[in-house]
């Protein structure tokens, strides 16, 4: 029908993620950097089962062979994540990480991090955000969204600013650690401009914020992890774009109901998305 405008889906695909005894392993909502080998970025070019498929990550890693060593051509090892269209909708925002080095631990500070790529739908062009390696590989950048100003929302283990104030205090520059763990570096909101320039820290928290994403007002809504042990929380806040008037959105008790006598965990609502009439829709899944 020439009357309907078809428009591209893009997606990403991978192996379900097993563990040893080949069981299905879920993603950990508290492991925002967790890597799974074998995720890529396809585009369907129209709404229909005939469509043209196209890789469009693969490339990058195939024409710098040698910038990526670990590279497994016959069988791609980089994974991919959290993709995201501009409002425009001209352009891709998502997070990727390239292969690891399997001579090093995964947690080794030498790996190689999730950075933020952008694909543009028109030129077809491929280009990490953060051009600098110095700078992209200052942390875990996952989860970015357009902002109505431009900039790029993410969220981060970075601190950019918490370590720039024990900079400025004379202290070591260190990540603060979450309440939980104090193995697991805290990720929070960051924004960066679309050039990769100009990053800032907006949100400060004990443990994660997390899945950000934003609303048809302009604030931005994210999940926040508070609390140890038996009162850990997981809520919907909401911020202004720069970060400040954070406010409770969602809480915990309204979040969660009680466990069955069948149920170890309690339900949760995670990767909260906002719909067109301003509605929150998000997975609602065990928590284990």
């Amino acid at each position: 029908d020439p009357v309907v405008v078809d428009l591209p889906i893009p997606y990403i695909q991978r192996p379900v993620p097993v563990d040893e005894d080949g069981e299905p392993v879920f993603p950990d909502v508290f492991a925002p950097d967790g890597f799974n080998a074998g995720g890529e970025l396809y585009i369907k070019a129209r709404a229909t089962a005939q469509a043209a498929v196209s890789n469009i990550t693969r490339v990058e890693f195939e024409t710098h062979l040698d910038k990526y060593p670990n590279y497994t051509p016959e069988s791609p090892n980089y994974d991919v994540k959290d993709v995201s269209t501009h409002p425009n909708g001209d352009r891709l925002i998502f997070a990727m990480r390239a292969p690891l080095d399997p001579d090093m631990d995964e947690d080794d500070e030498e790996q190689p991090t999730w950075n933020i790529w952008e694909y543009n739908l028109e030129s077809k062009l491929l280009h990490r955000v953060i051009t600098s390696d110095f700078e992209a590989e200052k942390g875990h950048d996952v989860a970015p969204h357009y902002l109505p100003d431009g900039r790029i929302l993410f969220t981060s283990n970075r601190q950019k600013r918490s370590k720039e104030i024990l900079l400025d205090e004379g202290k070591p520059q260190f990540g603060s650690t979450t309440q939980q763990d104090n193995d697991i570096t805290s990720f929070l909101l960051h924004t960066v401009k679309s050039d990769g320039n100009d990053i800032q820290q907006l949100t400060y928290n004990q443990s994660h914020d997390i899945q950000p994403t934003v609303m048809p007002n302009g604030r931005l809504l994210f999940m926040r992890w508070q609390g140890t042990g038996q009162n850990e929380r997981l809520s919907f806040y909401t911020s202004n774009p720069d970060g400040t008037d954070v406010q409770r959105y969602f809480g915990y008790d309204s979040l969660n109901v009680e466990p069955g006598d069948n149920m170890q965990e309690a339900p949760r609502l995670f990767r909260p998305q906002v719909m067109p009439d301003g509605r929150i829709a998000a997975i609602y899944m065990q928590n284990t």
